[in-house]
């Protein structure tokens, strides 16, 4: 094999090498991005009302929040309660 042949292998083999590490790097990135969806977002249901609790500082927001799609936060959550009232009657 000659110098050129060489050069040219090794040409190759660097720019494989530096394609590898971009792929890598972008999968790495993707995989960030998909688990920070399923941890920053929450749901609330049609018959339902939310209250954004912070696992952190144990606080809960003060806006309510009705059914949707919402951005809450890496490390929040909504408590859900029923909007339907119910009644309980003491007597038998």
């Amino acid at each position: 094999m000659n110098r050129k042949e060489e050069n040219f292998i090794n040409t190759i083999g660097n720019r494989l090498g530096i394609l590898r590490g971009v792929l890598v790097g972008a999968i790495i990135i993707t995989s960030c991005i998909v688990v920070y969806f399923f941890l920053a977002f929450d749901t609330v249901g049609y018959n339902q009302f939310g209250l954004n609790h912070n696992d952190i500082t144990q606080e809960i927001e003060d806006k309510v929040y009705e059914r949707g799609f919402y951005h809450t936060g890496i490390f929040n959550h909504f408590i859900k309660f029923p909007k339907t009232v119910q009644t309980m009657n003491g007597t038998s």
